[in-house]
């Protein structure tokens, strides 16, 4: 992480996005003492030896990215999940908002967690623009929307490929 700070200050980067390797608590992007926003996908039971065993330690840790002063998201979660994050929200004085799909987003977007995670960006992406972009660029258009999710291909996630009669599924996480 150290030298992509680096390369984007050298290269007058103005805008970087990072992603917390498996929990924010003690992710080496807490760095980032005020990011403009903050995002929580769905949580599950992973990272359990690193996390602890139960989903509240592993929400509570990945609360760790909340930051005072900058808003959060979470996609939708279960309630004991989402009690987590609200409570450790209000210890920091953060605002969280629970984000669900967003209706406008194409059908074709599969499967429904390309659909949720897509909803959750455009919430960071509209935070983003409210805090940071001129007046004339606050808001996103719908049609750049639409066109960025069918133009967008991420080979080997949630990847399908038929052969014949064999039909592949590939699918990896970074």
């Amino acid at each position: 992480m150290l030298v992509s700070v680096h390369a984007f200050i050298r290269e007058s980067v103005d805008v970087a996005i990072y992603e917390a390797h498996n929990g924010g608590e003690y992710d080496a992007t807490n760095v980032f003492q005020k990011p403009v926003v903050t995002g929580i996908t769905t949580i599950g039971m992973d990272h359990i030896e690193q996390l602890g065993p139960s989903i509240g330690n592993i929400a509570c840790h990945k609360a760790g990215i909340f930051k005072y002063g900058s808003p959060a998201f979470s996609t939708l979660q279960e309630p004991a999940t989402a009690a987590v994050l609200e409570r450790r929200a209000s210890e920091k004085g953060v605002a969280l908002k629970f984000v669900s799909t967003d209706p406008a987003l194409p059908a074709s977007l599969v499967p429904d967690v390309q659909r949720i995670n897509s909803s959750l960006a455009l919430a960071l992406v509209a935070a983003f623009l409210k805090e940071k972009a001129p007046k004339e660029h606050r808001s996103l258009i719908s049609s750049d929307v639409l066109q960025g999710v069918e133009q967008f291909s991420w080979p080997g996630r949630f990847q399908q490929i038929i052969e014949g009669n064999n039909q592949w599924y590939l699918e990896w996480s970074p």
